[in-house]
């Protein structure tokens, strides 16, 4: 009963990633989200806490679109293959500004990063917005019949407790 408890306060909440990723073509850009990330840890003591989702869990909204980007940019023939993650390691408020620093690892290139995010007055939420290079994480930017994504993708993020 007691592990039952532990496992449903430390995974509960609602947790949420979403991308944008532009293109070479004007007016033209890729989008994609996840609701099924796990978050684990506490908002109020956000040291250690994480958020990991399987790169099967990226959503595009066109079937031949998910499996290009999980076979050909994230190499991940089956669920279990590729996962991004996030560590945080702290979390610096000062004049309703916020900034959480942690390490991102997206298919084993870990690297730290600064996020700007914004934490609700009761620590039950907290969200915010990156750009993140492909590059970085020697991902390939995508492309299909002379459309290619660009380097930087827009990511925003929201967990709650």
């Amino acid at each position: 009963m007691f592990l039952l408890f532990f496992i449903s306060s430390v995974f509960a909440g609602f947790s949420e990633v979403s991308f944008v990723a532009n293109t070479n073509m004007p007016g033209v850009s890729v989008e994609g989200k996840s609701q099924k990330m796990v978050f684990a840890g506490s908002l109020e003591n956000v040291k250690g806490a994480t958020l990991k989702f399987d790169v099967f869990e990226l959503e595009t909204g066109m079937e031949a679109r998910d499996k290009h980007l999980r076979e050909k940019v994230f190499k991940a023939k089956n669920k279990g293959d590729a996962f991004i993650s996030f560590e945080a390691k702290d979390l610096v408020c000062a004049s309703n500004k916020c900034e959480l620093m942690g390490v991102l690892t997206i298919k084993d290139k870990a690297r730290e990063i600064k996020l700007p995010v914004e934490m609700s007055s009761n620590k039950k939420s907290l969200a915010g917005k990156a750009t993140i290079a492909l590059s970085q994480y020697d991902l390939p930017r995508p492309s299909f019949m002379g459309v290619q994504v660009e380097d930087n993708v827009e990511v925003t993020f929201k967990t709650m407790e």
